[in-house]
């Protein structure tokens, strides 16, 4: 009976050791992976964690978050910035007096002289017409010259302070340089800053007439 005890005894005592052995190994390696952990810098530590890893039971804010708040905020101070900058190139580019516009519709039939403000709104309006030609004759070069010192009258008699202009020409009639040179004198109140032919051409457009034969 002793020897049997006894026996029993000695084959316990391997897998006594055996486990001692383990304990000791898992012991070292949650030593080993506590040092790699406390090793790792915050940086890598907010790396390491996406936005959706985010323990919502801990107070702490997530880094990743509060990083891209910054970020956004900065941008927000950026775009703030260059507005403000792109309104005060605008007010400066923006000019200080008005810009008038004098239209020359010059057609075969007639010379129509109009002058419009920056809304296009129309102030005075002339033609060979109104100046006391009839029929044909308002097409010519002389109804075309009276009308426009006529609108230069009006604009006078009205006391509208005019400083610049803007020539729109419309036409290819007998009066479209007739006018132009009444406009452009230097004998009138106003500065001409810019000239535009607004005639329409067509690209292709209708079929023309049939060429008169002589």
């Amino acid at each position: 009976m002793l020897s049997l005890k006894f026996l029993n005894a000695i084959s316990v005592i391997p897998h006594i050791s055996h486990i001692q052995s383990s304990t000791f190994f898992t012991s070292s390696q949650q030593q080993s992976s506590n040092r790699y952990t406390s090793s790792v810098s915050p940086f890598e530590k907010s790396a390491s964690t996406g936005p959706n890893d985010a323990d919502l039971s801990s107070s702490s804010p997530n880094p990743l978050l509060s990083n891209f708040a910054t970020f956004t905020k900065s941008d927000t101070t950026q775009k703030t910035s260059g507005s403000d900058v792109a309104k005060l190139l605008s007010d400066f580019l923006v000019p200080s007096e008005e810009l008038y516009r004098i239209h020359i519709h010059a057609s075969y039939n007639n010379t129509i002289v109009s002058l419009t403000n920056s809304r296009k709104d129309v102030l005075i309006n002339s033609s060979g017409g109104l100046v006391g030609f009839k029929k044909a004759q308002r097409g010519g070069y002389e109804a075309a010259h009276q009308a426009a010192v006529a609108l230069v009258e009006k604009v006078k008699e009205k006391g509208i302070k005019v400083k610049n202009v803007e020539v729109l020409i419309k036409g290819f009639g007998p009066g479209r340089d007739a006018a132009f040179k009444a406009i452009a004198s230097p004998e009138n109140p106003w500065i001409v800053k810019r000239i535009t032919d607004s005639t329409p051409l067509p690209f292709g457009g209708c079929r023309p007439r049939k060429a008169r034969r002589l």
